[in-house]
């Protein structure tokens, strides 16, 4: 018993605490932290003493951190630094268009991709005339970058 209740039952809460936490952290700590609260569960379920019920614990988390961000990595791409997440805008790299709107005062001209208007320049802010071809090369926020055909 510890705190006057089932070993099983704290070791289960704590679980579920930290399960919730890792929802909204998505950091794998609490979540390795997690799974060895699962093992003690185990341990106390099974009729462990505290003591063996802590050195389970201990192991879970050790295995857990060893094996968890790996898979984490592999399969959910959490760990993923945000520069290499890619978007939707990826997508539109590539694509050969042509200018339906001459630059604006602003600097920018607009090119027509499957029936969207965008907003698009070049990278050395050359002007872009009317009818003019262009392929998308990037992006800056919402405008495309464009280099001229």
């Amino acid at each position: 018993m510890i705190f006057g209740v089932s070993s099983w039952v704290v070791w289960l809460i704590l679980a579920v605490v930290l399960a919730v936490v890792e929802i909204f952290t998505s950091a794998a700590i609490a979540l390795c932290l997690a799974a060895g609260a699962v093992g003690a569960f185990v341990a106390a379920v099974a009729g462990a003493s505290l003591e063996v019920q802590l050195v389970v614990l201990a192991i879970t988390m050790v295995v857990s951190f060893v094996a968890i961000p790996p898979l984490m990595r592999r399969y959910q791409g959490l760990f993923r630094p945000e520069a290499e997440s890619s978007s939707n805008m990826d997508a539109l790299k590539g694509i050969v268009t042509q200018i339906c709107t001459p630059a604006s005062a602003a600097g920018h001209a607009r090119v027509r991709i499957d029936g969207v208007s965008w907003q698009a320049r070049t990278e050395s802010g050359e002007p872009l005339a009317e009818g003019q071809r262009v392929q998308v090369v990037g992006y800056d926020s919402i405008v495309l970058i464009v280099k001229t055909l």
